[in-house]
């Protein structure tokens, strides 16, 4: 909105208007302000900027008939291009388009919870895990349907780290087929994939890959976990150690006793013995 403002005469003025002019005309003021960025996001809005300049390269056609030269300045490839990243998204459509097995296909949206989005914020070599949690999912359920068949169906996966409001989300898109090939079955048409065996093998995949990756420090944090994602916790740990866990994480004992039917004098002597 900020930039928009100084602006608006010209925009509504011009016949011609590009994302692009926002940045040349205010990118360098909001830089000033000292806001943390990314060295990823300082290129690529500066490739955009330079976007089309032929100062910083042409190419040169020149017409051996009625000897006409034309220049066609480089373009600087970026996807955040609102120009260059919107062919990128067109090729890169026709291209999966194209791999897709024809079929009806499901969406599905992975997600985390806020307490767990900081690692990945504070270290984004752990946003690839996110691709390996989901991914192990769905093959762990196709593979329970039938393990002799080892279904495996065909889905497309892509990474968003923001959500509608902008506020850092990391979470996965998944394009998914109704459907999957065995072992000796060409194809077996699978309508119905239950939310509950999502839920529950997504939070048990990612947090024993979260535990595999950060070690031990990671589970003994003190972080305000939901009673959802502790419980994922069960397929890992044994009821003492998952008690043990809730008391480190100051999790009332009353709470504690309404969720699993045990009083509080029966949590702390499990605790203590």
């Amino acid at each position: 909105m900020i930039f928009c403002y100084n602006i608006i005469g010209d925009v509504m003025n011009s016949k011609s208007f590009k994302i692009k002019d926002i940045f040349s005309d205010r990118w360098d003021d909001f830089v000033a302000l000292g806001y943390p960025l990314r060295p990823a996001i300082l290129h690529n809005v500066r490739k955009i900027i330079n976007c089309g300049d032929p100062s910083m390269g042409h190419a040169l056609y020149f017409c051996d008939h009625c000897g006409k030269i034309k220049h066609v300045p480089f373009t600087c490839k970026s996807r955040f291009c609102n120009s260059c990243g919107a062919k990128y998204i067109q090729d890169r459509a026709a291209s999966i388009s194209s791999k897709l097995i024809q079929c009806e296909h499901r969406h599905i949206v992975f997600t985390i919870p806020k307490e767990l989005r900081p690692f990945f914020r504070k270290d984004r070599s752990l946003l690839h895990l996110l691709f390996h949690a989901s991914a192990a999912t769905i093959h762990a359920w196709f593979y329970s349907i039938n393990k002799s068949e080892s279904f495996k169906p065909g889905f497309i996966s892509t990474l968003h780290t923001f959500g509608r409001d902008l506020k850092w989300n990391p979470h996965i898109h998944m394009l998914i087929t109704e459907g999957a090939s065995g072992n000796k079955t060409v194809w077996r048409k699978i309508p119905h994939i239950p939310f509950t065996m999502l839920r529950k093998r997504w939070q048990t995949t990612l947090l024993d890959l979260l535990h595999r990756y950060l070690g031990d420090s990671f589970i003994n944090l003190r972080l305000p976990y939901s009673k959802l994602i502790l419980l994922a916790f069960m397929s890992m740990l044994n009821l003492t150690c998952f008690l043990i866990l809730l008391i480190q994480l100051n999790i009332l004992l009353g709470i504690l006793a309404d969720q699993l039917w045990l009083s509080p004098e029966f949590l702390i002597m499990m605790v203590n013995s």
